[in-house]
């Protein structure tokens, strides 16, 4: 009689559209509402075509999150490439970006302005390239209630940053 009674329950529990927790997806982690200041280091080595190249950078930004989950804010990346091998290089850009998408998958788009130098030893040369499309996403890795933060990899280089809420003091989750 017991087993009749737990197997009525269940049903009974399906019909009405409750789910085992086991069945639900976790949420993803993303910006509660307020305005978030966010600063971020670039760093890494990469190799190729026996050229080693050191990558450093930093990014500042600041984000406003309505209750809607919508994202909208400004932000400015500068990074400094250093190779060396056969032919040195130094190429900086400076990227001025939008923020928009969603508290969970905030986007950012905006234009760099490139400067190169490339030497040989003998021969040396530059130009400065401006008005190049820089875009990407941030990559959110913890949140909190009053700090986030995020990492991404790519070719040898990371991008760690963290963002706290305005007028949070000191957090410490």
């Amino acid at each position: 009689m017991k087993f009749r009674k737990l197997i009525l329950t269940a049903a009974a529990l399906g019909a009405l559209g409750v789910a085992a927790p086991a069945s639900h997806a976790a949420a993803k982690p993303g910006f509660p509402a307020g305005t978030w200041n966010g600063t971020g280091v670039i760093s890494g080595t990469s190799s190729e075509y026996g050229q080693t190249i050191r990558t450093t950078g930093r990014a500042t930004f600041t984000l406003k999150v309505t209750r809607g989950h919508r994202v909208s804010g400004t932000g400015r990346w500068s990074r400094k490439e250093v190779g060396s091998g056969a032919i040195s290089s130094t190429i900086k850009s400076i990227a001025r970006v939008r923020f928009g998408g969603t508290a969970t998958h905030p986007t950012y788009a905006g234009t760099q302005t490139v400067t190169t130098a490339f030497t040989d030893g003998v021969f040396g040369g530059g130009t400065t390239i401006k008005e190049l499309p820089f875009k990407g996403a941030l990559r959110i890795t913890r949140a909190g209630h009053c700090r986030v933060r995020g990492s991404r990899t790519t070719d040898g280089v990371s991008f760690k940053w963290t963002a706290l809420l305005k007028g949070s003091g000191t957090c410490n989750t």
